[in-house]
């Protein structure tokens, strides 16, 4: 890694820090484009769902509200499938178990 002097240092943070203000700006300058373009609906979409957007062949009115109204989509699902039955079978054979149990007789 280069050692810079302090002063030098600074400057190149300064600047670091000016460029990372303008992409911001410049992100939300094309948000309130695209907002602006596909109506008042698409002001709930996230940036990342407006930039989708822009890569459709052609978005109607109908669907930036559909997509509006639809939860964003968000880390990895928990899944339920097999670990809710368990439970459930596991119930099943204990009863079996026993209804066998009491039509042979034994208690």
């Amino acid at each position: 890694m280069m050692h810079l002097p302090p002063q030098l240092l600074g400057k190149v943070r300064q600047r670091l820090e000016w460029a990372e203000l303008r992409v911001l700006l410049l992100e939300e300058k094309l948000r309130l484009q695209r907002i602006a373009k596909y109506g008042p609906g698409s002001e709930r979409l996230s940036a990342g769902q407006l930039e989708l957007l822009e890569l459709e062949p052609g978005v109607s009115a109908e669907e930036v509200v559909a997509e509006a109204g639809r939860a964003p989509l968000g880390g990895r699902r928990k899944r339920r499938g097999a670990a809710r039955r368990r439970p459930a079978a596991a119930a099943a054979r204990r009863w079996r178990s026993s209804a066998t149990t009491r039509a042979s007789g034994w208690r």
